[in-house]
C-alpha cells in the first residue's frame, strides 16, 4: 500500500529564507563549486543517518536536507530503510558533538505507528467505492536513546494517556438511508477500530458527489493525508470545497455495540465549508 505523510508536529519559521547545499551562494554554481558542493550535501546527509541510527537502532536514508537560517538548524526528510513508506521529517543540528543531541526534533515514532495504523485500517475496507484512506498516531511515548521503537501493538498494551488514533475514510457517494451499504461499511470500521484500540480513537468519513472523481486522478489527490508542502495544502483547499457530508465521531471509553444504522445516519452531517467540522463524542 502507498505511504503518504501525515501533519508532523515540527517547528518551521514561515517566510524564512532557505538555505540549500547545493547553492549555498545563493547563486547558480558551476564546475568545481558543484563537487564541492555535492560533497557537502552528501557529507550531511551521511551525519544526519548516522545520527538517526544511533538513535533508533534501525538504518535509514536520508531524502532530502537543506539549512533553514530562521531555526538555526538543517531540515531534513528521511525513510526507514527497511521501511521506506515510513517517511518523516526532522531537524539536525551539526554543532552538537554530542550524538544524542543532534536531532533536535523528529516525526518517526509518530509516522511509524501511523504508518502501522493505516494497515489495520486498510484492511476493515470494502475497496469497491476507491481507495482513500488514511491513519495518524498521536502518542506520547518515551523513547530512550539507542532503542528500537516497539510495533504499535506492542505500545497499546502500555498505552500511554491522551494518545490517540484518527482514522480517515472518504467516499465518492452519498448514502441514501439507513440501509446504505455505506453506513453499514461505517458500522464494521467502527467495530474493528474499537476491538483494536478500545479507546479514545475517532473515525472521520468524507462524503463527495459521484461526479467529483469526473477528470480527477484519485492517486494524485492527497485529502490532507500529506499536507507538508503548500502543492499539498493547495490541493486540499481543492478537494474539500466539494465535499457535501462528512460523519466525524470520537470514542473516549465509550461504547459503540448499540449504536444503529440509523444513528450511524443521522451523525452524517452536511460539511461546513465556513468553519470547523463538530465532532461527536461517545
Amino acid at each position: 500500500m502507498k505511504r503518504t505523510m501525515k501533519n508532523i508536529a515540527i517547528l518551521f519559521v514561515a517566510a524564512s529564507t532557505q538555505f540549500s547545499c547545493d547553492d549555498p551562494k545563493g547563486v547558480a554554481l558551476d564546475g568545481a563549486e558543484k563537487v564541492v558542493s555535492g560533497v557537502m550535501k552528501t557529507s550531511m546527509k551521511v551525519q544526519i543517518e548516522r545520527a538517526l541510527k544511533a538513535k533508533y537502532a534501525v538504518g535509514f536514508e536520508v531524502i532530502d536536507s537543506y539549512f533553514e537560517k530562521g531555526l538555526n538548524l538543517y531540515v531534513f526528510t528521511a525513510a526507514e530503510t527497511n521501511n521506506p513508506q515510513i517517511i518523516f521529517e526532522g531537524n539536525f543540528d551539526e554543532r552538537q558533538k554530542d550524538v544524542k543531541k543532534q536531532i533536535t526534533s523528529d516525526g518517526y515514532i509518530n509516522q511509524r505507528f501511523s504508518y502501522e495504523a493505516e494497515d489495520y485500517f486498510s484492511s476493515l475496507l470494502d475497496k469497491k467505492y476507491g481507495e482513500a484512506i488514511g491513519a495518524s498516531v498521536y502518542s506520547r511515548f518515551e523513547h530512550r536513546f539507542g532503542e528500537r521503537v516497539p510495533s504499535l501493538d506492542e505500545y497499546l498494551k502500555n498505552r500511554m494517556e491522551k494518545s490517540t488514533i484518527r482514522s480517515n475514510r472518504y467516499f465518492f457517494e452519498i448514502p441514501k438511508n439507513p440501509d446504505d451499504p455505506m453506513v453499514a461499511e461505517i458500522q464494521e470500521m467502527l467495530r474493528g477500530l474499537h476491538k483494536k484500540y478500545g479507546n479514545n480513537y475517532s473515525l472521520y468519513v468524507g462524503f463527495w458527489p459521484p461526479g467529483f472523481l469526473e477528470g480527477k486522478e484519485l492517486k494524485k489527490l492527497t485529502f490532507g493525508f500529506e499536507a507538508t508542502t503548500m502543492e499539498d495544502a493547495d490541493n486540499l483547499l481543492n478537494v474539500m470545497q466539494y465535499m457535501e457530508r462528512v460523519f466525524f465521531v470520537k470514542v473516549v471509553n465509550g461504547s459503540i455495540g448499540s449504536l444503529t444504522p440509523q444513528q450511524i445516519f443521522d451523525l452524517i452531517k452536511p460539511y461546513n465549508k465556513k468553519g470547523p467540522t463538530q465532532m461527536i463524542e461517545i
